[in-house]
């Protein structure tokens, strides 16, 4: 084994001569300590003189969202709601009122109260 480090030498001197070259043109080298556990990445960043930097894009500009077809609908079915129970009708006599179905259920007019903060005979929590 130990003629196989001997035989390894010549690689070694020559290596330390480049080196030692390496460091008398550029100075010395840094080393890091061996951390062990999470390493934290690299830091680096690349420079290529000459060459212009990456202009940033623009923020993308939307326009105003516009309303969907059903979410105009329910919209529509919650004005209707909000009316007859502001009039102080119970749920039954509203789910049998309201125009824009045949009839709804009670618990469909429950839901949309209790999805909306809308009281029966009180202005909701949206008005005054």
């Amino acid at each position: 084994m130990s003629g196989y480090i001997q035989v390894r030498d010549p690689i070694r001197a020559e290596l330390a001569a480049q080196m030692a070259e390496f460091e008398a043109q550029f100075g010395p080298v840094e080393t890091s300590p061996i951390r062990i556990g999470c390493p934290s990445p690299p830091v680096f960043s690349i420079n290529i003189p000459g060459k212009p930097k990456a202009e940033a894009k623009p923020p993308r500009v939307r326009g105003p969202k516009k309303p969907r077809a059903n979410m105009i609908e329910k919209q529509k079915k919650l004005a209707v709601v909000r009316e007859l129970l502001l009039k102080g009708l119970s749920f039954a006599d509203v789910a049998e009122r309201a125009d824009f179905t045949p009839k709804l259920s009670v618990k469909y007019v429950q839901r949309m109260c209790y999805e909306h903060g809308l009281r029966r005979g009180a202005p909701s929590k949206g008005e005054g």
